[in-house]
């Protein structure tokens, strides 16, 4: 689809009214396939008046003996109104306008036909190289530093060549830690706020569940060291708790006391079973060990 297939009429003489405080303009209307110009003329002292076409809600047309009149209600609230000579002219715009306003397909909006000048397409890091961001980085702190681990793109390939990375942490690291992110997207640096040392993302600390991972994988992958030339044993998963349990903090002192006895309300203990007794254990009493006169009557309910 061609958009001058949907435009009927490309220009035409017209007043643009946009309001009780802005005055009329008069000019030539020229309709494209994304904008509704008005100029002015080369005599005249106002600018280029441009509407985008998606930003047009909803369209009223009436037409009069000689001329027609046009009402655009836009999705910024706003409500411009055009009066063009020539029914046939105005009939024409309103419907292209109608049609150019409504397309569905996202790939005909404007951005996908828009080229600024001095636009050069290709390799864009040079807008914005890590290696002069880091310079000024390193002149706040010395907490991180440049690394080329991503040099061929095989560690992270939405990360650049060079990235900004903790000093605390090699290479080496970096690379087994994107194994366990999505996309091998490891922590960078992506900003510093030099006044207050802010920097986002904040720096990493490996917690207990990066120590474990390699045990984890290990417990998870289907074949045993055995086949893959590995002589310690395998880590099991009784292992890795006992690790978790370990590095765990100490609980709180109070609960290695002696809990407080519970208040009884005058019930008694349900007994235990007798010694030797097996099978399971019989809440409901025998009704021939119960006194039929205080049977009823002992509870905490008297009937």
């Amino acid at each position: 689809m061609e958009f001058s297939d949907l435009i009927r009429t490309g220009r035409a003489q017209a007043k643009l009214l946009r309001g009780p405080e802005a005055p009329p303009l008069r000019g030539t209307l020229c309709l494209t396939g994304h904008h509704l110009l008005l100029s002015p003329g080369p005599q005249a002292t106002s600018e280029l008046w441009l509407l985008l076409l998606r930003s047009v809600d909803s369209i009223e047309k009436r037409v009069a003996s000689d001329s027609g009149t046009i009402t655009l209600r836009c999705k910024d609230l706003r409500v411009l109104q055009l009066e063009i000579e020539g029914v046939e002219a105005s009939l024409d715009i309103a419907r292209s306008i109608e049609a150019l306003s409504s397309l569905e397909s996202v790939i005909t909006s404007f951005p996908f036909f828009y080229r600024p000048k001095g636009l050069r397409l290709g390799d864009a890091w040079h807008f914005h190289p890590p290696e002069r961001y880091y310079k000024r980085v390193a002149r706040e702190t010395n907490a991180w530093r440049l690394s080329e681990v991503n040099e061929d793109f095989s560690v992270c390939p939405s990360y650049p060549r060079a990235v900004i990375v903790p000093r605390s942490v090699d290479d080496g690291a970096l690379a087994r830690s994107a194994r366990f992110r999505q996309g091998g997207r490891f922590p960078v640096l992506s900003y510093h706020h030099a006044p207050s040392g802010t920097v986002s993302p904040p720096l990493p600390r490996l917690c207990l569940l990066d120590q474990l991972r390699p045990f984890l994988a290990l417990f998870c992958t289907g074949p045993a060291n055995s086949q893959r030339g590995c002589s310690r044993p395998a880590p099991t998963l009784f292992g890795c708790a006992q690790s978790c349990l370990q590095q765990a903090p100490p609980p709180p002192a109070f609960l290695d006391s002696d809990p407080a006895p519970l208040p009884s309300f005058g019930v008694s203990p349900i007994p235990g079973p007798a010694p030797g007794r097996s099978g399971p254990l019989s809440l409901v009493p025998s009704l021939s060990t119960l006194d039929s006169s205080t049977a009823y009557s002992s509870g905490p309910f008297p009937l």
